[in-house]
């Protein structure tokens, strides 16, 4: 939730309890008032023998001959008539035994109609028709005290019943006075709604003070998400001595120890890369002069003789050690960071050709027949000649290692149409199964048994194929191959061709 919202709610939740409980506090105060002022009317008219004669004379309509002698035609009375009028009546007929003269003052006194007596005999049997029934517990309470009681009129909220006993009357034995009020505030609270007015504008005040720190908080944020976009190199300022400035002073050291902790991890890596790269250049060295000893023992001695098939497994060890070493290096250079590509022009006819050239023994070694076929011009692209060749390189000796003796590969560079190319690397070898074909590229997968090598490898082949073919914008697919294996092709400009080899692939 935002802030602004929050504090709204806020102030809400705190200001309507307020509210209400203060206009539960104004009732009561509203109802404790017209009490009062109806005990001040009773006590000023029944000390007036006058208004003891009318009842007893003519208890029916007694009290709207004296209400009408008494006060305006008008329904509504002033505010403080009521009390007014108790006042004037006490002082012409001098106070009764149950005067209060303490009432609210002019400014508290609520809007109220006047008040409304009638009449009940010693068995509380009304005179009027319009009398209101006397509860049985008022009843008992009057007999036994003998004194004015006063009580809230059942089902309504702006009117007392005050019930009293006139000594010496039988059919004005006991009345029953209404006072009743506005249903409306006037106690404690202004009788019109302009007390909330303070309370809005305190409102409005809380969430307009409270925009400038917004502001600050969302500057505060763009700024740590600019450090944090340049690899937390930027500091993150912020002026003042609020607590957003000490918010953004926090983040800024927080900033500064993952700076210091990226440097020391960047360090290490690199120097890991360093040392990867000067192992495998010095492991390279002894082991291509190896190849080549091996090499030269193998042909000077019969190719059915043991020692020359043991020389041929010695053979492909030392290519598959050189193979696997050229891919550790790769992986780690390219897994410390994304490797600038370059833009340098690269021949793919060329390249092909050199690739082909280089893994021949290798086909040989493992009797493999290995067949390629290239545009007659130059196919030319953009990017690292030796990421490129390292990736043409890995599908041709993926082709190869996982082939069978006797078994053929193909590798087909076509030239696109419009723009681009299509190199396809294509062998009659066990294959892999259709549901291996989506993880061919992640690194570590190995396929099932009827891949020996890839069972001992480290599944790092193809995912650097697909590393490189990601950073140069290329595409890698894998499908089974018309033949029995599988089919690699990759390409740009377009979707692949078709996975279907010459009738005479050109050696």
């Amino acid at each position: 939730m935002k802030l602004r919202a929050r504090l709204a709610l806020t102030t809400a939740l705190v200001s309507t309890p307020l509210i209400v409980g203060l206009m539960l506090l104004d009732q009561q105060l509203r109802t404790s008032a017209a009490e009062r002022d109806l005990r001040s009317l009773v006590g000023a008219l029944a000390g007036q023998s006058s208004w003891r004669a009318a009842c007893e004379q003519d208890p029916v309509h007694w009290d709207e001959r004296h209400r009408a002698a008494h006060n305006p035609p008008s329904e509504a009375l002033p505010r403080g008539a009521l009390r007014d009028e108790a006042h004037r009546l006490g002082k012409v007929g001098g106070p009764g035994p149950h005067v209060h003269r303490r009432s609210l003052g002019p400014a508290q006194v609520p809007h109220r109609r006047p008040g409304r007596f009638y009449a009940y005999d010693e068995g509380f049997r009304p005179a009027s028709s319009e009398a209101p029934l006397i509860p049985a517990q008022l009843r008992s309470q009057i007999q036994r005290v003998h004194e004015p009681i006063a009580v809230p009129v059942p089902g309504s909220r702006s009117a007392v019943w005050l019930l009293f006993v006139l000594p010496g009357s039988e059919h004005c034995r006991y009345v029953l006075g209404e006072g009743t009020m506005e249903p409306w505030l006037g106690g404690v609270l202004p009788p019109t709604g302009i007390w909330l007015a303070p309370l809005f504008v305190i409102v409005a005040a809380v969430l307009l003070s409270v925009g400038p720190f917004i502001r600050r908080l969302q500057r505060l944020i763009m700024a740590v998400e600019a450090s944090a976009a340049t690899a937390y190199s930027r500091s993150i300022h912020m002026d003042g001595n609020d607590e957003v400035a000490e918010l953004g002073r926090a983040f800024d050291r927080a900033a500064g120890q993952v700076r210091d902790q990226l440097s020391l991890a960047r360090q290490r890596e690199q120097a890991l890369r360093d040392f990867l790269a000067n192992t495998t250049h010095d492991v390279m060295v002894p082991l291509t002069v190896l190849q080549g000893h091996l090499a030269q023992l193998r042909d000077g001695l019969p190719k059915s003789s043991e020692r020359c098939m043991a020389l041929a497994g010695a053979m492909d060890e030392a290519h598959y050690l050189g193979a696997l070493l050229h891919n550790l290096s790769t992986a780690a250079k390219l897994d410390g960071s994304r490797p600038p590509v370059g833009d340098q022009l690269v021949d793919m006819t060329t390249l092909v050709d050199r690739v082909m050239r280089r893994h021949q023994p290798i086909a040989e070694q493992l009797r493999v027949t290995l067949n390629w076929a290239v545009p007659e011009g130059p196919v030319q692209t953009t990017g690292d000649l030796t990421m490129l060749e390292q990736a043409v390189g890995n599908l041709v000796y993926n082709a190869i290692r996982h082939n069978r003796a006797g078994g053929h590969a193909a590798v087909i560079l076509e030239q696109r149409a419009t723009v681009g190319f299509c190199l396809r690397v294509l062998d009659d070898g066990p294959g892999v199964r259709a549901d291996e074909l989506p993880f061919l590229s992640q690194r570590g997968f190995r396929g099932d048994a009827s891949r020996p090598r890839e069972q001992v490898g480290q599944g790092l082949g193809l995912h650097i194929v697909q590393r490189i073919a990601d950073l140069h914008g290329l595409r890698l697919d894998f499908a089974p191959s018309e033949y029995g294996g599988l089919a690699c092709c990759l390409h740009c400009g377009g979707q692949g061709t078709s996975t279907s080899v010459p009738s005479k692939p050109r050696e």
